[in-house]
């Protein structure tokens, strides 16, 4: 599928931009209260405390959506707007 996008593209002569945001996950604020227990070799773990976190880690359910959310809201603030066939096919 692909490769039928940007053979189209090439075909009409448009430009193509492609972006890869490292540690895109780890920069969004929770919008859910989550805990996690303190890892041992930390002081304070093992006691029966948690930390509350602020923002999102790898392997949250939560920190893709959060990230999708904001990008979704920056780049339609942007005037692009979300194709039809492919949520994550912005347009402009």
């Amino acid at each position: 599928m692909l490769h039928i996008f940007l053979s189209y593209v090439a075909f009409l002569d448009w430009e193509v931009h492609h972006v890869d945001i490292i540690a895109a996950y780890l920069h969004r604020l929770l919008e859910e209260d989550i805990y996690m227990v303190i890892p041992n070799g930390v002081e304070g773990s093992g006691s029966g405390r948690f930390w509350k976190l602020r923002k999102a880690l790898y392997g949250l359910k939560q920190a893709g959506r959060q990230w999708k959310k904001h990008l979704h809201d920056t780049l339609v603030d942007f005037g692009f707007t979300q194709a039809f066939t492919d949520n994550c096919l912005y347009i402009k």
